[in-house]
């Protein structure tokens, strides 16, 4: 019995555990619409990645290495 409250208190601290830990990096490597990888913090260690894979192209993360959205260009009214 305490082995089992052992185990899912192992469990659920591991679920609960901190994004921050596993941050993503600014460039992302696509290799097509549904494959990606966005571990890497220079754009140089993204294009060794790529290197030789005639599909895949390095690309900023989308959600920037902090994981918020990119704030979109201002536009005003009339310009």
């Amino acid at each position: 019995m305490r082995m089992m409250t052992a185990a899912c208190f192992a469990a659920a601290t591991m679920l609960i555990s901190h994004p921050e830990s596993a941050s993503a990096g600014a460039w992302c490597a696509w290799y097509d619409a549904y494959t990606y990888n966005c571990g890497f913090r220079t754009l140089e260690q993204c294009r060794a990645t790529v290197f030789g894979d005639s599909g895949a192209y390095c690309a900023p993360n989308p959600a920037n290495a902090y994981g918020e959205p990119r704030s979109r260009a201002k536009t005003y009214p009339g310009r």
